[in-house]
């Protein structure tokens, strides 16, 4: 499918100039008082809202509905590259460096005759990959002026090769664990962060990157879809669950109350044929099993939700829409970036 649309990813705000992440001490924040409007300090968040967005004009972003079901070719995986900050790391004493998190956002998807679906977890269009760059002299990789990473291709001249600024990849040395949440620590330094998204919702990506493409599909959102999506109770994810309701461990019943550091969100978990849902008839607050009952059980809570409440989805073969009908929807999600002071692991 040729030149059906073209789709961009546009950072609000800023345009294409690069968003500075600056943390420093007290101290610095004392002398220079008028603190730039882009800039996280210690201890803050900034948000950005992101969109794929095919009204944009002007770009060379083209997604021509590929499905992502093969390695190469027409229907291999649609890659999209761009978005990126800086991170200055300047800790305020010795043994101490950043600890850098990011959150996306649930998307809202806007189609093309101005229909919306909202709430929809990143991970369930798109597999994200996030690469950490650090400037240096002698870096083989060069910025453009979308902000895009690339490797040098050689054919700059030495006058031009003086005035860029190299990049090299991040040592992976830095990722490191604590309390089994999986976060990104930095000592002093400058960084660069640039996003790649790749749409093939997150079970079906690994689907692809084994070879198993048959086995690569999605679920579309559809009022009368045969699926079901059946909502859980699951353990808070920083990178993907932001703006989700958090909860507790459920308790005895299997109920599970609002907290805000609580480590569960309610979400999507998998998805059901509707014809192979067990139903609940309700009397009073009992529920039975019921051939014909208008309730399903959440998950392994005692917690039911009306038949009628459910969202329903059709199974998609690739990318859940590709469809030519939703060539020119628009995706849009907040990407939140956290930055605090920690003590080296």
């Amino acid at each position: 499918m040729k030149n059906i649309t073209k789709v961009s990813l546009i950072v609000a705000l800023i345009a294409i100039l690069i968003l500075s992440i600056v943390v420093a001490t007290l101290a610095w924040f004392t002398s220079n008082p008028n603190v730039d409007a882009n800039d996280v300090t210690l201890n803050a968040a900034t948000t950005l809202t992101v969109a794929f967005d095919s009204e944009l004009e002007g770009t060379d972003y083209a997604y021509d509905g590929q499905t992502g079901r093969a390695a190469s070719g027409d229907n291999a995986p649609y890659v999209y590259e761009a978005g990126n900050f800086r991170a200055v790391i300047t800790p305020s004493a010795e043994g101490k460096g950043g600890r850098i998190r990011i959150e996306f956002g649930r998307v809202l998807i806007t189609t093309y005759g101005g229909g919306t679906i909202p709430n929809v977890l990143l991970t369930e269009l798109f597999h994200v990959q996030a690469n950490c760059y650090t400037e240096s002299n002698s870096g083989t990789y060069v910025k453009d002026a979308n902000g895009v990473f690339s490797l040098d291709d050689g054919t700059h001249t030495a006058e031009q090769h003086y005035a860029l600024t190299g990049y090299e990849i991040a040592d992976d040395g830095y990722v490191m664990q604590s309390g089994g949440a999986s976060y990104a620590y930095f000592p002093q330094g400058r960084y660069w962060f640039s996003f790649k998204y790749t749409f093939l919702p997150e079970t079906a990506y690994q689907q692809w990157s084994l070879g198993n493409y048959s086995s690569v599909y999605g679920y579309e959102f559809n009022a009368l879809g045969d699926y079901v999506g059946l909502v859980n109770y699951v353990p808070y994810a920083e990178k993907y669950h932001s703006g989700l309701t958090r909860y507790g461990a459920l308790d005895g019943e299997g109920h599970a109350a609002e907290s805000a550091s609580g480590g569960y969100v309610r979400a999507i978990s998998s998805y059901a044929l509707l014809s192979s849902l067990t139903r609940y008839a309700k009397d009073g607050d009992v529920y039975t099993v019921s051939a014909s009952g208008a309730y399903v059980k959440i998950g392994s809570s005692n917690d039911y939700i009306a038949l009628s409440s459910l969202s329903r989805y059709n199974r998609i073969e690739g990318f859940p829409y590709s469809h030519p009908r939703y060539m020119d929807a628009k995706y849009t999600f907040n990407v939140t970036c956290y930055v605090e002071e920690v003590e080296e692991a």
